[in-house]
C-alpha cells in the first residue's frame, strides 16, 4: 500500500515538533551559558506548540492563533537584531526597523480579536489573508537585516538569513495560492513540516555565530542594487518554477510533492548564493560600471563614514573603526593602523584580519614614507610598487615589504599635510582596479578618519601628561627620602672606618654602600635638574646586557645570557638603557619561583638589534597586557611599586625608534621583546 499525501502530512509535521523540541532546548542551554537571548527561545517554542497543536486538534483557530505567533515572535526576533529597543522609539534612525514591529505587533492583536469574534467571523483567518501578511512582513523584515547587515558582520547571519527564509518563503507561496484559489491546495501543505524543519539547522548555527543577536547597521544599499538583485533572483525563481512544473506533469500522483521539494531546494540555493560577499560584490560593480556616471554616492558614503567614527560602541575601538571606514570602500574587511611616533618612526596599534606582522617600519622606511607623502601625498598599490617601484620614485620600502605581506594599498593619514599615520587596506574579495574616483574618495575619507585620531590621540597624550604631573609633584617628596637615606649612609661609612674588627667583612661592606651612596646622589642631582638624559653615544649592546645579567644575579632565579651575535652596535645612553634592561630583567625574577628560569636573548637583523627577555613565571592576562601594564601607575606590586616603570621602559624604547611588545600566557610565563634599531653604518656591513 503506497504512502498516501496524508500520511506525508502527518509526518512532516512529527519531524516539525521534533526538530523544533530540539531547538527549543538548544535555545535553553544557549541561554543558560549566554549564548543565545530570549527572544529565540519564545520563537522557537511558539513553533513547537504550533506543531504539536495541529498534530492533536487540526485546523482549528487555537492552532491558526499559534502559527501567526509564530510568524510575529520569528519577525520580532529579526527587529532585536537590527537594534531595536525602547530607548530607540524616538530615534529617527530606527524608524523602518521600529515600524516593522509596530506593524508586527498591531497585526497580531488584530489576529487575535478576529479569532475572538464568533465562529463565522473567524473564517476570515483561515482564509489565509493574516498568515500571507506576517509571512510578507518576515520578508521584509529579512530584506532589512540582510541589506543592513554590516559586512565584516554578514558571517553570524547569513544562515539565519536562510533558515527563516525558508520558513516565510514557503509560508508565503502556500497562503498565496490559497487565497488565489480559496483553499488550501494539499499538495503544497503536505511537506510543510519536513521543510520548515530543514530551516532549524541554519538557525542553530546562526545563534552559535551570532552571540549578542545584535548588530550594527548601515546606511541602506542603492535602490537600483536591491532592484536588480532582486530580478536575478526573480529570473532564476521562474527558471526553477518552470522546471518544477514539467515535473508536476509528468510526476504522475507524486508530481506535485516532488514539485514542491524542488521549488523549496531552489530557494535555499538562491538564498546560499545570495549570502556569498563575491557574489553581491560582482552584480554591485557591474550595475556600476553600466548604471552610473560616478562609482560612489557621496551622501550614502560621507554618512556611513561619519555614523562609523563617531557611534558609540563598547566593544570597537576608533582605530578598529577607522580601519573599517577605509577598508569598506574596497571590500575588504582586513587592514591595520601605524601611527607615527615623535621619533618619526610608524608604530604598529592595531590590526585586523590582516597577516601583517605587526612590528614598526623601520626607521629609514618610516622617514622614506615620510618624505614621499609630503611631496605627492599618494595612495600606495603594494600590488604595483612591487612590480614597478620606479613608479613610486624616492619610495623606499624594501626593509619592509616583507612587514606588509598580505597588504595592498597603503593609505596616508595626514593632519594639515603632515603624516599622522598609515592604514594598510587587505586585498579586496573582488578582482578590483582603482581609478582617479577611487583614489579622491579613500584621499577624503583617510582625511577625516585622521582628524578623529588625532583628537583621540591627543586626549590620550593630555590624560598621560596630568599623571606625570603629578608626578613631578610627587618627586619633591622622593628628594627629601633620598636626602635622609644618604645622610644614613655617610654617616655609617664614617664610623664604620673608625671602628671596623673584620678587615674582609668590612671592606665589603664599605664598597656596597660607597656605591650606595653614589647612587643616589646621582639619583638627587638628575631630579634636581629635571634632566634624566645622559649622554647618547655608540655601544656595543652585548656588554651592557653582560654587565645587567652580572648585577642581577644576586637574586633568584639567576638570569642567563644566551647570544648568537658577538657585536651588536646601537646608538643610546649606555647607563639609562641599562637600567630599562635592568628592570625588565628585575621584573622577570619578581614574577618567578625561586626553581624558574629567566633568560634573556640577543639577535641582529639588519635593521633591528632584538633583545628578548622570557621567564617562566606566573604570567599576566592580555587584558592586563592591553590595558593596564604600559599605563602610567598601574602596577601589581601594590604598595612596593608605583607602575611607572614599564611606561618609561617602553617610551625610552621608541624614543630611540623601536618598540616593546609582550605575550604572556597565565601559569606559563612571560615573553618581553625590545626591538632597537642598529647603528645605519654597521647594520649595512651585517647585511648580506
Amino acid at each position: 500500500m503506497g504512502m498516501t499525501l496524508e500520511t506525508v502530512a502527518v509526518s512532516g509535521l512529527l519531524i516539525g515538533l521534533c526538530a523544533y523540541a530540539l531547538l527549543s532546548v538548544f535555545f535553553v542551554y544557549g541561554l543558560l551559558r549566554h549564548i543565545t537571548g530570549r527572544a529565540a527561545l519564545i520563537a522557537s517554542a511558539i513553533t513547537m506548540a504550533w506543531f504539536g497543536a495541529f498534530l492533536l486538534l487540526g485546523s482549528r483557530p487555537v492552532t491558526d492563533m499559534l502559527e501567526i505567533s509564530a510568524y510575529a515572535a520569528w519577525t520580532l526576533l529579526l527587529t532585536r537584531i537590527l537594534g531595536v529597543g525602547i530607548e530607540h522609539l524616538l530615534n529617527p534612525a530606527y524608524r523602518v526597523q521600529i515600524s516593522i514591529a509596530a506593524v508586527t505587533v498591531l497585526g497580531y492583536v488584530i489576529a487575535l480579536l478576529v479569532l475572538s469574534l464568533p465562529q463565522h467571523f473567524a473564517a476570515i483567518a483561515n482564509s489565509a489573508l493574516l498568515k500571507l501578511f506576517f509571512c510578507l512582513i518576515g520578508i521584509v523584515t529579512l530584506e532589512q537585516v540582510a541589506r543592513n547587515t554590516r559586512r565584516d558582520h554578514e558571517w553570524n547571519l547569513k544562515f539565519l538569513i536562510i533558515g527563516l527564509g525558508i520558513v516565510y518563503g514557503y509560508g508565503f507561496v502556500v497562503y498565496a495560492d490559497a487565497l488565489l484559489f480559496k483553499s488550501v491546495d494539499f499538495s503544497l501543505f503536505a511537506p510543510q513540516g519536513f521543510i520548515y524543519a530543514m530551516a532549524t539547522p541554519f538557525i542553530a548555527i546562526a545563534s552559535l555565530r551570532n552571540r549578542s543577536h545584535r548588530m550594527n547597521v548601515n546606511v541602506s544599499r542603492r535602490f537600483i542594487f536591491r532592484t536588480g538583485t532582486l530580478l536575478l533572483a526573480g529570473g532564476y525563481l521562474l527558471i526553477m518554477g518552470t522546471a518544477g512544473y514539467y515535473v508536476r506533469f509528468f510526476g504522475g500522483e507524486w508530481g506535485q510533492v516532488f514539485q514542491v521539494f524542488l521549488i523549496s531546494a531552489g530557494l535555499i540555493g538562491l538564498a546560499v548564493i545570495a549570502a556569498s560577499t563575491q557574489v553581491r560584490n560582482a552584480v554591485r560593480v557591474a550595475i556600476v560600471r553600466n548604471l552610473y556616471e560616478y562609482k560612489y554616492d557621496y551622501r550614502d558614503e560621507w554618512l556611513r563614514v561619519t555614523h562609523e567614527l563617531t557611534q558609540a560602541n563598547a566593544d570597537e575601538s576608533l582605530a578598529h573603526r577607522a580601519i573599517h571606514a577605509l577598508s569598506d570602500l574596497v571590500h575588504t574587511s582586513s587592514g591595520a593602523y601605524w601611527r607615527l611616533s615623535s621619533e618619526g618612526v610608524l608604530m604598529p596599534v592595531l590590526q585586523i584580519g590582516a597577516q601583517q606582522s605587526g612590528v614598526p617600519l623601520s626607521p629609514a622606511g618610516s622617514r622614506s614614507l615620510l618624505e614621499f607623502v609630503a611631496r605627492l601625498n599618494w595612495i600606495i598599490d603594494l600590488d604595483e610598487y612591487r612590480r614597478t617601484p620606479e613608479t613610486y620614485a624616492g619610495l623606499d620600502l624594501s626593509l619592509d615589504i616583507d612587514h606588509l605581506e598580505g597588504a595592498r594599498f597603503i593609505v596616508p593619514l595626514t593632519i594639515e599635510d603632515r603624516l599622522f599615520g598609515i592604514i594598510a587596506i587587505g586585498e579586496s574579495t573582488t578582482p578590483l582596479n582603482l581609478i582617479w574616483e577611487d583614489y579622491d574618495i579613500l584621499k577624503v575619507v583617510a582625511r577625516q578618519t585622521a582628524g578623529f585620531l588625532a583628537l583621540h590621540h591627543a586626549d590620550t597624550v593630555l590624560s598621560a601628561s596630568k599623571q606625570l604631573r603629578a608626578m613631578d609633584q610627587l618627586s619633591a617628596f622622593v628628594m627629601h627620602d633620598l636626602k635622609t637615606v644618604t645622610a644614613q649612609l655617610s654617616l655609617l661609612l664614617a664610623n664604620a672606618e673608625r671602628h671596623r674588627s673584620n678587615p674582609a667583612f668590612i671592606d665589603d661592606m664599605l664598597k656596597t654602600t660607597e656605591h650606595a651612596v653614589g647612587r643616589m646622589t646621582k639619583l638627587l642631582d638628575q631630579l634636581r635638574s629635571k634632566n634624566q638624559a645622559g649622554a647618547t653615544v655608540e655601544c656595543d649592546l652585548v656588554p651592557i646586557i653582560d654587565q645587567v645579567v652580572h648585577d642581577r644575579c644576586s637574586q633568584v632565579p639567576e638570569p642567563t645570557l644566551q647570544t648568537c651575535a658577538s657585536r651588536v652596535t646601537i646608538t643610546a645612553d649606555r647607563e639609562r638603557l641599562a637600567a630599562v634592561l635592568a628592570h625588565v630583567v628585575q621584573n622577570a625574577q619578581d614574577a618567578t619561583l625561586a626553581d624558574g628560569d629567566v633568560r634573556i636573548s640577543v639577535e641582529a637583523s639588519p635593521v633591528w638589534a632584538i633583545i628578548t627577555v622570557a621567564d617562566t613565571g606566573h604570567g599576566m592576562t592580555q587584558e592586563f597586557i592591553d590595558n593596564e601594564l604600559f599605563a602610567p601607575f598601574s602596577t601589581t606590586k601594590g604598595v612596593a611599586g608605583i607602575g611607572i616603570g614599564a611606561y618609561q621602559c617602553r617610551e625610552y624604547v621608541r624614543s630611540l625608534g623601536g618598540d616593546v611588545s609582550v605575550r604572556s600566557q597565565q601559569g606559563i610565563g612571560t615573553q618581553f621583546t625590545l626591538r632597537l634599531p642598529r647603528t645605519a653604518d654597521l647594520a649595512d656591513k651585517a647585511a648580506p
